[in-house]
C-alpha cells in the first residue's frame, strides 16, 4: 500500500485492486461512497471535516466512489463528473476550510473514459499550517477510522508546533589558510561557512575567526 499512497496519478486497475484485495480503511485512507459528494450544506460540511482531520493528522487519501462495507472496499459508486466537477470539489474545500490547506492534490479517475463514470481520488498532505477549522467552527483529528472532534489542549498543541521555529543545519565548509605575520608568526585564520533552514527557506551565515 506504501506505493498507492505515493502515487500522483490513478487508474481504473488501481481503485479496482482496492476491491479485489477487500483493503480495509485505516488512519490514513477513507473510502466514501459517489452519493457523498453532493450541493447539499450537510455534505459540504462532511468534505470540509474528513479533509481538515486529515491535514491536522499526518495527511493521507479519501477516496470518493468506493463503497465499503465494516471499513473494507467493496463495489465502486460512481460519480457524474459532469455535475460534481473537480473544480468543484476543489472551491468546496477552499471556501469551507480556515486556514487554506495547500498541497492537495484531487485526482479524477474515469472509468472506460466516461466522465459520468468518475472516482475522485483527494491526496491529502500532512500541514504545517495546522490547525484547520472545518465550516462547523470545530476542529478535527484522525481517529481508528473516522474523523473526531480535537480537545482544547490539541488545538492548543498544533498553534504550538506552528509558532516554533524550524531550525536545522543544512551544511558546513570550513576553510583553512596560514599566513605569516610581521614578526615572523604564524597564524591560523579558519572560515566557517554555516547554511540553516528556517521556516523553508535557507540563510547563510559566515563567522570568521583567527
Amino acid at each position: 500500500m506504501k506505493d498507492f499512497f505515493e502515487k500522483e496519478e490513478y487508474t481504473e486497475r488501481d481503485i479496482l485492486s482496492l476491491i479485489e484485495g477487500k483493503v480495509e480503511e485505516s488512519i490514513s485512507l477513507e473510502f466514501k461512497s459517489g452519493d457523498s459528494l453532493g450541493f447539499e450544506p450537510g455534505k459540504k460540511k462532511e468534505l470540509s471535516k474528513d479533509v481538515s482531520s486529515f491535514a491536522n493528522y499526518a495527511g493521507g487519501l479519501i477516496i470518493y466512489g468506493i463503497n465499503e462495507n465494516n471499513h473494507v472496499a467493496e463495489s465502486i459508486s460512481f460519480i457524474d463528473g459532469n455535475t460534481i466537477t473537480k473544480e468543484w470539489v476543489e472551491q468546496v474545500i477552499h471556501s469551507n476550510i480556515q486556514r487554506k490547506i495547500d498541497g492537495i492534490l484531487i485526482i479524477p479517475v474515469r472509468f472506460e473514459n466516461d466522465v459520468s463514470k468518475t472516482v475522485y481520488v483527494i491526496k491529502i498532505p500532512v500541514s504545517n499550517q495546522a490547525p484547520h477549522m472545518a465550516s462547523d467552527n470545530r476542529y478535527y483529528k484522525r481517529y481508528n477510522f473516522q474523523s473526531v472532534p480535537m480537545e482544547e489542549y490539541e488545538v492548543r498543541n498544533l498553534y504550538n508546533r506552528l509558532q516554533k521555529t524550524d531550525l536545522s543545519i543544512v551544511g558546513i565548509n570550513l576553510e583553512r589558510q596560514s599566513y605569516t605575520g610581521g614578526g615572523g608568526d604564524i597564524y591560523n585564520d579558519a572560515d566557517f561557512e554555516i547554511r540553516f533552514l528556517v521556516k523553508m527557506k535557507a540563510i547563510q551565515l559566515r563567522i570568521g575567526t583567527n
